[in-house]
């Protein structure tokens, strides 16, 4: 069984995350069968409309099983320009000799506030490539925390944002070699004009 508790452990914010767990009213829970191949990618869309003032909590529960190859688009929208606070986790189980593809687009509008993370186990022999890319959201923080549960896996972790205004995007990213013989890449990169703001914090624990 995955063990979540352990990647919140490796280094994902503690309370952002207690606020999803006490306030997430919507999400998605997938699974995806041992040894299947679903033919396109996967997508997990979030759209956020109205004039007034809200608030969003959502949590998604991934789980891939053994051998199984996936791709997996999570989008979060907002087509109104109205002013928002999202707070998305989503939970990713990558079984062993599994194959996820992850990409994010985070695109609310310059009067959102979007605090996300990502959550994901990587079991022996799986492979886990992600991407991120962030734009139009007036304050972002994106946090990813990957932990290594057996041997021989991979990740590739890549992100790109792009800032204008006074936006600010932020990028915190914990990696925690478990286990021995796995191999990990990362890359990340933003273009900024204005006053906009870029952080970027990365760990990754040998």
């Amino acid at each position: 069984a995955s063990n979540f508790a352990a990647t919140h452990a490796a280094g994902a914010g503690g309370a952002a995350l207690d606020l999803n767990a006490a306030f997430a009213t919507d999400g998605a829970l997938l699974r995806v069968e041992a040894g299947a191949r679903p033919g396109k990618p996967i997508q997990l869309v979030f759209v956020s409309t109205g004039s007034e003032a809200q608030r969003l909590t959502t949590r998604n529960l991934v789980r891939v099983d053994a051998g199984a190859e996936v791709g997996i688009l999570e989008c979060h929208v907002g087509i109104d320009g109205a002013s928002r606070q999202t707070n998305a986790v989503t939970h990713v189980h990558v079984g062993e000799g599994a194959r996820v593809d992850h990409v994010k687009l985070l695109a609310e509008g310059g009067h959102a506030q979007h605090v996300g993370a990502w959550l994901v186990e990587v079991e022996a022999g799986a492979s886990y490539r992600a991407f991120q890319l962030t734009t139009d959201t007036g304050l972002a923080r994106n946090e990813i925390a990957v932990r290594f549960a057996g041997e021989h896996a991979k990740i590739d972790l890549s992100g790109a944002f792009l800032g204008r205004g006074s936006e600010h995007v932020d990028t915190t990213l914990v990696v925690d070699h478990a286990v021995g013989h796995c191999v990990s890449r990362e890359l990340f990169k933003g273009v900024l004009d204005g006053r906009a703001r870029g952080v970027f914090q990365g760990k990754v624990i040998v």
